[in-house]
């Protein structure tokens, strides 16, 4: 083991956490967008309520979300966070359906984030997801989500983050509000 750096020690075979995006080779979809467009200590708003909540820590093993006044620490893996990619593929357009008990709220994005922790994450891993471009939130109650179309979706690597306030870039976008608006009856 050789040393590099002040205090810290390079073991073969195990990555750095803090290198970005192509730190490690096996990330998925989700991993990916999430360090890309997202960082520690970044606050985040839940889908209706507008709660301000933070994203405490990205690293090898998944992220963990401050939630509520104290800052709980939620920890969400990798292996969960991408399972959501396929869960919404199957279903379409579902409820966030975040509910204050163990067992997950059926036909909801909630039902699936129960099988990862019996903590009410829904809402807030919707955001997370919408602000990596993997998910789009439809904020109306009840709130709902969706994959996202474009190449947020498709290709993490390449996306950069667009604020809802800011006109759309690109033809994907554009299409990915318009179908916004017209599920929400705006159109």
């Amino acid at each position: 083991m050789a040393a590099s750096g002040e205090g810290l020690v390079d073991i073969p075979g195990v990555i750095d956490d803090t290198a970005g995006p192509s730190a490690e080779p096996d990330m998925g979809p989700v991993q990916l967008a999430v360090r890309s467009r997202l960082r520690q200590g970044q606050v985040l708003h839940t889908p209706t309520q507008q709660k301000p909540f933070k994203v405490g820590r990205i690293d090898g093993d998944g992220v963990v979300l401050l939630l509520g006044k104290g800052e709980r620490p939620v920890p969400l893996g990798w292996d969960c966070l991408e399972g959501v990619v396929p869960f919404l593929a199957e279903r379409g357009t579902i409820d966030i359906g975040g509910r204050h008990e163990v067992a997950g709220n059926p036909g909801t994005l909630d039902e699936y984030l129960k099988g990862c922790t019996p903590v009410n994450t829904a809402g807030w891993v919707a955001v997370l997801l919408e602000e990596a471009g993997i998910v789009a939130v439809v904020r109306e109650r009840p709130a709902r989500v969706r994959l996202a179309a474009g190449p947020a979706a498709s290709s993490p690597r390449s996306a950069t983050p667009i604020p809802a306030t800011e006109s759309p870039s690109t033809p994907e976008e554009l299409e990915l509000r318009n179908e916004v608006a017209r599920f929400e009856g705006r159109e």
